[in-house]
């Protein structure tokens, strides 16, 4: 389960991933893919807050966690 809010520091979505029941240190990789797909779904929560839903081609995410940022 991962958790989203408009970035902090300049990326395009923060996240905080509970693996299992604690927040992971960073980000996992399934939560990355996972939270990277969700924001392409149109009319997902994730697609509304990133504002990226439903574009075609290569589409730039950077994912804020709380170690920093994945590309």
């Amino acid at each position: 389960m991962s958790i989203l809010w408009p970035t902090r520091h300049g990326g395009r979505v923060d996240t905080r991933t509970f693996i299992p029941k604690r927040v992971h240190e960073a980000i996992g990789v399934f939560g990355a893919v996972s939270v990277a797909t969700a924001c392409l779904v149109p009319g997902s929560v994730a697609a509304e807050l990133t504002g990226i839903g439903g574009q075609v081609g290569k589409v730039d995410l950077e994912i804020e966690h709380p170690t920093g940022s994945s590309p």
